[in-house]
């Protein structure tokens, strides 16, 4: 049976293989890029990055500004005899429109140097890069391995539509299948991605840049990458589908 036969193909374990290493390190990459947007989150949430030192001018009363910013202030002082006032702010971004703001009033300012951005954004770069490549050999192998199963199962194909199976039918089997195939594969993965991190201790192992390697990865997540991979499991099913109806019952007959 067509349905069976996709199943006992002798190249489908050795993609399956290939397939689940590539799933696999990509929930790793995706896990591990979300893990450094928590730590850099927490970084730029310390009190160092919110705090504001600054010496007025002469001409303006900054108690006004406070006032004025006193639901986004956790605490400020006064040193009063080098006029210099303190400013510990709720959020970064409260300090950040209060600068844009009463800048130009300042005569000294120091804000603690938020360096943050380049220093993840070169690992974060890295991570996306090998997301993208890990995506782009799917798609080829995605592509590939379904018009291979196709080559393997033409004589197949070709007996059921000289038996009167439509090819509608036949794709609607053939999709069906190679789909369930690759979301086996799929959760395949996901079970494998936390086996590693449960064997290995991978959990809060601190790997690049104190980043906490948490496995965070949750339902919607899994959804959402899947969806992205399906966009590319139904580019191929276009080339499939007009493989199956190409495939012609004379060829059953010519082999024959």
């Amino acid at each position: 049976m067509l349905y069976l036969k996709i199943f006992y193909q002798k190249s489908i374990r050795k993609y399956g293989l290939i397939l689940v290493v590539l799933f696999t390190l990509i929930l790793l990459l995706v896990n591990f890029s979300k893990c450094i947007d928590i730590q850099k989150n927490m970084e730029e949430d310390l009190d160092i990055y919110k705090t504001l030192t600054f010496v007025p001018k002469s001409n303006w009363n900054y108690l006004d500004s406070i006032t004025k910013y006193e639901n986004y202030i956790a605490e400020y002082d006064v040193d009063e005899e080098s006029n210099t006032c303190y400013i510990k702010f709720k959020e970064r971004e409260n300090l950040k429109q209060y600068l844009d703001e009463y800048q130009k009033n300042f005569t000294k300012l120091s804000i603690y140097d938020f360096s943050l951005d380049s220093k993840y954004n070169a690992i974060k770069n890295v991570t996306k890069w090998l997301i993208i490549l890990s995506i782009s050999i799917i798609l080829f192998i995605i592509l590939f391995f379904s018009l291979n199963i196709l080559y393997n199962l033409e004589k197949d194909i070709s007996l059921f539509k000289l038996l009167g199976f439509k090819n509608k039918k036949i794709i609607l089997i053939t999709l069906g299948l190679l789909y369930i195939y690759y979301f086996l594969m799929f959760l395949i993965s996901i079970l494998l991605t936390r086996i590693i991190y449960f064997i290995f201790s991978l959990n809060s192992l601190k790997v690049i840049l104190s980043v906490n390697n948490l496995y965070i990865l949750d339902f919607n997540n899994y959804i959402l990458l899947w969806l992205i991979i399906s966009i590319f499991i139904i580019l191929s099913f276009i080339r499939v589908t007009y493989k199956v109806v190409k495939i012609s019952p004379i060829n059953l007959i010519k082999d024959e």
